[in-house]
């Protein structure tokens, strides 16, 4: 409850809107697991997948994606709450209207890459829920935002009788909805899990329907959306794209050599810390092409990781390596693929894996700095993680000797000069080869 306060819908976003304040709520650590192998070991692994799902390191895309919704939600109270005597006066008249300030906002990415875990993080960074008193002596509910999961909503009437709590249907719900946000001050609503709804045979109508209803309350909102969603509302009218495709953000894997890549690694090992001993500053980059950046892929294949050394209980680099090529991973493997290896064939086949709002040149060129990041690191990581114990040792009396030639890279100069196109589709092959092999 905000005492004294002559506009608590405004005055409660003050303390979390700069971004040291978002970083330290956003931060998710989870309390680590020890003694996992003295757990029964489905029990562990179950223990495991959760804690690794839950923790959140907010990077520094994170954060100005948190900061800007915050700020919107921030101008949204500013442009509808002057103080106690206006919102009485617009509490009793008997239709609530809202000032719009923003269109629809879509969080798309990658399947796997944090979408939900950067919604749940919003959750901790928006002021908490709240009570004030207005000037009657009325007791008021302040909820900051609201998140709407998606995937159990059929249609708009079903979402928003959710929303608001109320019967009826149409114009009706809306604005039922439309006083309950204005009521409880919500100043901020996240839809995710939409793409759940790609389904049902209807699938385009009725997502279109459903984020349409959400629009017309007024409210600041975001969608979360993978790129089959988006492909497939592109293919709406002109007017319904306009609506909703209008501010769309990509929400990006990390770059394998990034700080932030490095301290989301460093936060994973604190999970386990007996257990895992990758190091996640010198694995950074062969962990990332084993996963291509995507969290939850990388979550999968540490518990396949530890699946199979229980016993034993410790989680490296090699261990990563031969769960990369288990059949567990093998969808997650496909992807990783595909991504580290895109060509006019991979985008057409699979648009899932690209965004249709992003410039093909744009994707091209990301992929191919994070390959060129890979592939500087190749000979020193990832095909020695690749290779089997006695391998690496043949391999590294080979180095001494004629180490360009025994790497199976031509002798250069990295720093010099970018490697070309085809230098890059050699090497990868040859990181390919390696992890089909041993």
């Amino acid at each position: 409850m905000i005492e004294g306060s002559q506009n608590p819908w405004v005055e409660r976003f003050h303390p979390f809107l700069d971004e040291v304040a978002i970083k330290e709520r956003a931060l998710f650590r989870p309390a680590p697991l020890k003694d996992l192998q003295a757990m029964p070991k489905e029990w562990a692994l179950r223990q495991l997948y959760q804690a690794l799902e839950a923790a959140f390191y907010p990077t520094t895309q994170c954060v100005r994606i948190l900061q800007r919704w915050l700020s919107i939600a921030y101008a949204h109270c500013q442009g509808n709450y002057s103080g106690h005597v206006d919102y009485l006066g617009r509490l009793y008249q008997k239709k609530v209207e809202i000032m719009r300030g923003t269109h629809a906002m879509c969080l798309t990415g990658l399947g796997g890459v944090g979408k939900t875990a950067l919604i749940n993080a919003a959750k901790r960074v928006f002021p908490p829920t709240m009570k004030i008193v207005t000037k009657d002596g009325m007791f008021v509910p302040l909820e900051s935002c609201r998140i709407m999961q998606m995937e159990v909503r059929t249609n708009p009437n079903d979402l928003l009788r959710e929303f608001c709590g109320g019967t009826g249907s149409g114009k009706d719900l809306t604005d039922q909805s439309r006083r309950l946000a204005f009521t409880n001050g919500i100043a901020f609503v996240f839809a995710d899990e939409f793409q759940f709804n790609t389904l049902t045979t209807i699938a385009s109508a009725q997502i279109t329907k459903m984020l349409l209803a959400l629009n017309s309350l007024g409210i600041p909102f975001v969608y979360a959306a993978n790129f089959s969603m988006l492909h497939t509302l592109n293919k709406r009218n002109q007017q319904e794209r306009q609506r909703l495709n209008a501010d769309i953000t990509e929400f990006v894997p990390d770059q394998p050599d990034s700080e932030d890549w490095r301290e989301t690694l460093a936060l994973l090992k604190e999970i386990a810390p007996e257990t895992f001993v990758f190091d996640p500053v010198k694995d950074a980059i062969t962990m990332h092409g084993l996963c291509a950046g995507m969290k939850r892929a990388m979550a999968k294949l540490l518990v396949i990781a530890y699946s199979s050394v229980h016993h034993k209980g410790y989680v490296g680099i090699d261990e990563l390596t031969r769960a990369y090529k288990a059949g567990d991973y093998a969808s997650d493997r496909e992807d990783v693929l595909a991504l580290q290896y895109m060509t006019t064939d991979v985008r057409r086949k699979r648009k899932d894996l690209w965004n249709p709002f992003r410039s093909v040149n744009d994707m091209a060129e990301q992929e191919r700095q994070n390959s060129e990041k890979r592939q500087e690191h190749f000979a020193d990581s990832s095909t020695l993680a690749a290779m089997p114990k006695a391998e690496r040792k043949e391999h590294a009396q080979a180095i001494r000797q004629k180490p360009a030639k025994a790497a199976g890279i031509r002798n250069r100069d990295v720093t010099k000069s970018k490697l070309t196109a085809e230098e890059l589709k050699r090497n990868m092959q040859l990181f390919r080869d390696g992890l089909k092999g041993g």
